[in-house]
């Protein structure tokens, strides 16, 4: 077969089947970022009452004579989790909330860094009341970062509203346009109906 060459005006794509197309996908784009933003909200509200649970099972801990190794393996899950988290808050790309997140992860680290020390130490009262400033901490981190999560699902419940607004707005302009035109077709065939 011979092949037919196509002139550059043939692969032109009309100018609003391009507009159409670009603003379906930024529609697209917006709610894979919506849908991302909030199953990390999820997640982040899931790791916040991990934290919470964790603080208080590390106060139990303080309650009772607990073995060294259990202590350590805590730990151990509490440095996991607080990657977790510091992992969902980069996902968020949300500067203040990332920031907090980070500080506090930090914070807990150095802590729990002493904690292990002392320990190696056998300095069992120092790792005591440090477990006990860790518990707080999570206990605030968990909080905060409840408090953000509500904040953001806020927003995102905002943001949501104000996209299907503007879907009904969009549609509304269209058909006023409709009617626009229909007024003017029935006119024109008015005028041209007394013409005669």
């Amino acid at each position: 077969g011979s092949r037919k060459r196509l002139a550059d005006n043939e692969l032109e794509v009309p100018a609003g089947l391009r507009g159409a197309v670009v603003e379906s996908l930024e529609d697209g784009i917006l709610a894979l970022d919506r849908f991302v933003r909030s199953r990390a909200l999820a997640d982040l509200e899931q790791i916040a009452a991990d934290l919470v649970h964790t603080a208080d099972a590390f106060r139990s801990l303080l309650d009772q004579d607990t073995d060294i190794q259990e202590l350590l393996v805590r730990l151990d899950q509490l440095e996991r989790l607080l990657g977790e988290l510091a992992a969902w808050a980069s996902v968020l790309d949300e500067g203040a909330l990332q920031e907090f997140v980070n500080q506090r992860v930090q914070e807990l680290d150095s802590l729990l860094d002493e904690i292990r020390r002392a320990l190696a130490e056998g300095r069992l009262e120092d790792a005591r009341q440090l477990l006990e400033r860790v518990a707080e901490r999570l206990g605030e981190l968990s909080e905060a970062v409840e408090d953000q999560v509500r904040q953001r699902e806020s927003q995102e419940q905002a943001a949501q509203a104000a996209f299907e607004l503007i879907g009904e707005l969009s549609a509304l302009e269209g058909e006023q346009r409709d009617l626009r035109d229909q007024l003017r077709e029935a006119a024109e065939r008015d005028s041209s109906g007394q013409a005669r």
